[in-house]
């Protein structure tokens, strides 16, 4: 009854100021949207790029209060949880938040609201929002071969900034510090951890090798039609669970944005930073020198939503480096390929085509089509410079009304050299890592989801996918013997052969089991428990076998 009043609460009290901030990638509502995007309650919903700003999550939400009778009872729940989250943008009140000052009350601490600090807000569209943010991480490995078993467990603490100017200047900050104690191998390789510099690099400097610390902020602008941001945050491109063109796998980078909306019409556009070839320079008076070469992305995409029947995406992406920043690449509208083209074929040019199609209710099919190069008289003579990639996919609601449970199952493929160049801070990576996913080139994959809501606090996923991939050919001191366009660091040489195909090269075969579960039996505290068993087949003599179990405490207060 409580949540029924609290729904008409809103239905009648709607405003037109919301808060100039993104939400981050990792927050439940993007899985909620895609969700009712695909039993079609709401519409023109894109999810090939996100993070949304709180002002396009509200207009969503607000779509949601109409049909809100056709949800099942696990969603109308967490629709309500999602009005207490986004009060302030919907109606410009905190009667469902709470905060520590300054009455300093800790019974917030366990408390059903929004939990904050200190929060201001007004009606002249202006707030500040300030939260501890902490994370407690235990981490177990098993290694069957060697029968190596290894612990370690992280924490880490700071704090979250968000502050909105007049309805229109938005800016975030997120900081934390942490270090472990256990295993500092297993640790190094957990999720970010795995690019920490200070974290990772131990032998560059003796000092805070032990602990950790990351940051992301960014200031922007918002209106009707335009929003504008420079700074640092993940970003997200491409359909499906397993993001193609942008995903988590590499580091974050320093980016400007530009993003327009009319009616059907979306342009996007980002030109970021990134870190191309690392190495030591020594010097008998400064000591060692850490040498690390500038590269940059530049991203734009025009975008129709049509209808339900066909969401289409056309766009480019150049990555180029050794010099500066380039104009013709930080313009949002220029033609990559020609300005490429212009600037004497120095940098590494993809085009690509997105779709999606909501037709059936409770059934959605998309695909992304990428070309990194191709010549169209040779298509089919296995020429190493025919590269493209496929990614294809269905998401499935259609046992809605019978059982909180979703199906998603996605097919990609890449073919020999994608991503990779011949001047390799044209590579498409971050401090080599793959802006994309984590499948080099030369390979496939299959990719099976459920999704499982037995309560709106409680989210369950598992997983199976198996991946097929042709390796080059290496030596015992790691050096490539044979190219077959496999490694995405390693790009096609003056000697390599003209003709590859596809997996052809060492034969490897990951298989990769997953489940995940978060549990929020208190508002803003969230655990989370991850398994993840691989069986590995790296060639006829070499397999491996692991268990990484991760147990997570998440808090924000």
């Amino acid at each position: 009854m409580i949540k029924k009043l609290l729904i008409t609460y809103f239905v009648i009290q709607i405003t037109i100021l919301a808060q100039v901030a993104y939400v981050p990638v990792d927050d439940e509502i993007y899985s909620y949207l895609d969700r009712m995007n695909t039993l079609n309650i709401i519409e023109n919903y894109n999810s090939f790029e996100i993070p949304k700003t709180r002002k396009e999550v509200k207009k969503y939400l607000i779509n949601i209060l109409d049909k809100v009778e056709k949800l099942d009872f696990v969603d109308q729940n967490k629709f309500s949880d999602f009005l207490a989250e986004f009060e302030v943008d919907l109606i410009s009140t905190q009667s469902v938040s709470d905060n520590l000052y300054p009455d300093f009350d800790f019974q917030y601490l366990i408390n059903e609201k929004e939990k904050y600090l200190y929060s201001f807000n007004d009606n002249s569209g202006s707030s500040f929002f300030l939260n501890f943010v902490g994370k407690l991480d235990y981490l177990h490995n098993s290694n069957y071969e060697n029968t190596i078993n290894s612990n370690s467990t992280l924490y880490r603490f700071g704090g979250e900034l968000r502050g909105t100017l007049y309805d229109k200047i938005g800016f975030y900050v997120n900081t934390t510090n942490g270090s472990f104690f256990g295993s500092k191998n297993l640790a190094r390789n957990y999720s970010s951890l795995k690019y920490n510099y200070k974290f990772t690099k131990t032998n560059s400097s003796p000092i805070g090798d032990n602990f950790f610390d990351e940051t992301s902020a960014y200031l922007m602008y918002e209106n009707e039609y335009a929003k504008f941001k420079i700074g640092n945050d993940r970003k997200l491109v491409g359909h499906g669970n397993h993001k193609v063109l942008l995903s988590d796998n590499p580091p974050r980078m320093e980016y400007v944005s530009l993003d327009l909306k009319y009616k059907i019409f979306e342009f996007s556009f980002f030109h970021g930073k990134l870190l191309g070839n690392q190495f030591l320079e020594a010097d008998s008076i400064q000591g060692s020198i850490n040498n690390v070469d500038d590269k940059y992305i530049a991203y734009h995409r025009f975008g129709l939503n049509l209808s339900k029947h066909l969401n289409f995406g056309l766009g480019e992406m150049i990555v180029y480096g050794n010099r500066n920043i380039d104009f013709s690449y930080l313009n949002p509208f220029n033609f990559y390929k020609s300005a490429e083209h212009a600037n004497q074929d120095r940098d590494n040019t993809f085009l690509f085509f997105d779709l999606q199609n909501n037709s059936i209710d409770g059934l959605k099919f998309y695909s992304t089509i990428l070309f990194d190069d191709i010549d169209f008289g040779k298509i089919g003579s296995g020429w190493y410079g025919n590269q493209s990639l496929i990614s294809a996919g269905l998401y499935s609601s259609l046992l809605y009304n019978y059982m909180p449970l979703d199906f998603e199952i996605q097919y990609v493929k890449i073919d020999p050299y994608v991503f990779t160049h011949r001047i390799h801070n044209n590579n498409y990576t971050n401090s080599y890592y793959n802006l994309g996913s984590n499948l080099q080139p030369n390979s496939s994959s299959i990719n099976f989801w459920l999704y499982y809501r037995p309560h709106y606090r409680v989210n369950i996923e598992t997983g199976f996918k198996i991946t097929q991939h042709g390796a080059n050919k290496i030596d015992e001191n790691g050096n490539v013997i044979v190219n077959y366009g496999g490694d995405i660091l390693v790009g096609h040489r003056p000697l390599d052969s003209e003709t590859v195909y596809f997996l052809k090269g060492v034969k490897e075969i990951f298989r990769e089991f997953i489940f995940n579960a978060d549990i929020e039996p208190i508002k803003n505290w969230i655990f989370s428990l991850n398994l993840n068993y691989s069986n590995n087949s790296l060639s006829k003599s070499q397999h491996t076998q692991d268990l990484f179990t991760t147990f997570s405490l998440y808090l924000k207060i």
